[in-house]
């Protein structure tokens, strides 16, 4: 009998490992490629922002309190507390103490007395009957009754009742009394917030505090609101607030938000330059963030840093080159070498 050639022998493994491969192996031998959408590499300048959260707030050292001078009670309230008003709106009435308004007459009737008593002495002293001594006293005996009576407002007082009206354009910050409250002479009453001083509150974070500047420009953006408004830095303090671990900002809105309401500041420092890239073309691997040009149809790592994120848009430093196509999106599915396909069809 004769036995098979070593060559017959040969081909019978080489059908057998055949038989054995699977589809990984089969994988091994493809290329792999995916599609990109790519675009040109292109300079661009940002601004450079820092951002704060804060609150519109009516700081006490600008409220402009309504007081009076003498005991009496609030007979009737027309505004609430938050309330916007104008200057001369009627905030309140005040209705005298019994021994005030007695006071206030007394006061009146005074003027009218020591006016037709400087009146005598002078006639007196042209007949040279008084002195320039007596006619003195006279003329400041009229000078305290005036100052006496100009404490009750002459235009505003009805049968022993003052209206009380807003001093200036603002918000009433607080009511501090309700009415028919008995309350004392010089007693705070209703405290109103002028509308220019209206100031938004807030806290920038500690490394980034030394950039801001007092007059640099702010964009404001009413959180949970459609509300977006400019203005400029009022302050920025030089210690950090123990509660909430911020540097304290303060920003005076150009238009009056409403006391209360929380609001996003982006204050803009300054500006940068880099390569300005979409969002979606940063990709970050284990290195680090990156982007991928193609190059002969191939994917290539680059290293950048973000220097500016603004919406959808990111400013880039980097190795960038700008003769080579940028991946725009599909990035994270791309390694070094792989070959790309880009959104026109082509390699």
């Amino acid at each position: 009998m004769r036995r098979p050639s070593s060559a017959v022998f040969a081909l019978c493994l080489c059908v057998l490992a055949g038989c054995q491969a699977t589809p990984d192996d089969d994988a091994a031998h493809e290329v792999a490629s995916a599609a990109v959408l790519i675009a040109t590499p292109q300079k661009g300048v940002m601004p450079r922002t820092v951002v704060a959260w804060g609150e519109a707030s009516q700081g006490a050292p600008y409220q402009q309190v309504v007081t009076l001078p003498f005991d009496g009670s609030l007979s009737r309230l027309t505004v609430a507390q938050g309330e916007a008003v104008r200057r001369g709106q009627v905030l309140a009435s005040f209705d005298l103490a019994p021994a005030a308004s007695v006071a206030m007459d007394m006061a009146r009737t005074g003027v009218q007395t020591a006016a037709l008593s400087l009146e005598r002495v002078r006639r007196l002293r042209g007949d040279a009957l008084a002195t320039d001594e007596q006619v003195e006293q006279a003329s400041k005996a009229l000078t305290d009754a005036r100052a006496a009576v100009a404490m009750y407002p002459r235009a505003d007082v009805v049968a022993s009742s003052i209206v009380i009206r807003a001093p200036v354009d603002g918000t009433v910050t607080t009511v501090a009394a309700s009415a028919g409250q008995v309350v004392a002479a010089n007693a705070p009453l209703i405290a109103v917030t002028p509308t220019a001083e209206l100031t938004v509150i807030g806290g920038v974070e500690p490394g980034v505090a030394g950039t801001v500047r007092v007059g640099m420009p702010v964009d404001l953006e009413r959180v949970g609101g459609t509300g977006r408004i400019t203005g400029r830095v009022l302050g920025i303090a030089d210690a950090i607030d123990g509660q909430t671990r911020l540097v304290p900002v303060r920003i005076h809105p150009d238009s009056a938000p409403m006391p209360g309401t929380t609001w996003r500041a982006e204050i803009t420092v300054g500006e940068a330059s880099g390569w300005d890239a979409p969002a979606d073309a940063v990709v970050d691997d284990s290195r680090g963030p990156c982007v991928y040009q193609v190059r002969q149809g191939r994917a290539h790592r680059v290293d950048v840093r973000v220097v500016v994120e603004r919406g959808d848009r990111v400013l880039l430093n980097g190795d960038i080159d700008p003769s080579a196509p940028l991946v725009t999106a599909g990035g994270p599915q791309l390694a070094e070498g792989m070959t790309v396909v880009t959104s026109g069809g082509g390699r």
